[in-house]
């Protein structure tokens, strides 16, 4: 399947382009950043409360979509979001 999806490009087609190396470069540099956090907020508060709080990257997906890509969530993503924002705050007041 790779290689009939690989057929029809050039190299030309493949090479990246500077918007790509950007947005790349961007995506690179927001995930170090996510993963210094994470590291950084371990070292200073109980593992137990940073460790669900660092596990929410689906949150974040399903809230990106919603305001950069203007995506309408489905009810299940709006029950689940609800669902981690109430998690939070029992989490936090704990």
């Amino acid at each position: 399947m790779t290689l009939l999806a690989a057929v029809g490009h050039t190299r030309a087609c493949l090479a990246p382009r500077p918007p790509l190396l950007l947005a790349a470069g961007a995506v690179g540099l927001v995930d170090v950043v996510g993963d210094l956090a994470l590291v950084v907020a371990i070292g200073i508060g109980p593992l137990a409360v940073v460790g669900p709080l660092g596990s929410l990257d689906p949150v974040v997906t399903v809230l990106i979509a919603v305001g950069v890509l203007g995506e309408r969530p489905r009810a299940l993503q709006v029950v689940g979001v609800a669902a981690v924002l109430v998690g939070i705050v029992l989490v936090a007041t704990g």
